[in-house]
């Protein structure tokens, strides 16, 4: 039937439009879903990646040798965390370099207990660690 110079569409011509149309969104999420499942398995696998060779070793370290006196032992306790703090031990030993500069180095427990104030020795450090103390 001619409707104003058009034919009428029956409800099975409707139908078929709104599937059409249904398929094609369907379509284009799987692509869209398919394409972010990809690109997010890319960036797992970059960041599993080492940032360094991890068959390379790092066998070279600045070292600072100089004579030194500990001229101060200090142990104190602080607060670490906010959810669930919890309190951490630091051991300093003080030493004062023939330059008279002032090194301040946190040691383990093991090491703070070695030291006793007016030692004087060869004092190296390794990265800014301490490394030795000879007297």
């Amino acid at each position: 039937m001619k409707h104003f110079g058009y034919y009428e569409r029956g409800e099975d011509m409707d139908f078929i439009i709104y599937f059409a149309i249904c398929i094609c969104a369907v379509a284009f999420f799987a692509v869209y879903i398919g394409k972010t499942v990809k690109k997010y398995k890319q960036n797992e696998t970059e960041k599993m990646k080492p940032t360094e060779d991890v068959n390379e070793i790092k066998s070279e370290f600045t070292t600072i040798k100089t004579k030194a006196k500990v001229i101060d032992l200090t142990c104190r306790v602080e607060m670490v965390g906010v959810k669930t703090p919890k309190t951490v031990e630091i051991f300093t030993v003080v030493f004062e370099t023939d330059d008279k500069e002032i090194i301040e180095i946190n040691t383990s427990q093991e090491m703070y207990e070695g030291f006793e104030k007016g030692q004087y020795g060869e004092l190296t450090l390794a990265d800014g660690e301490l490394y030795s103390f000879i007297i």
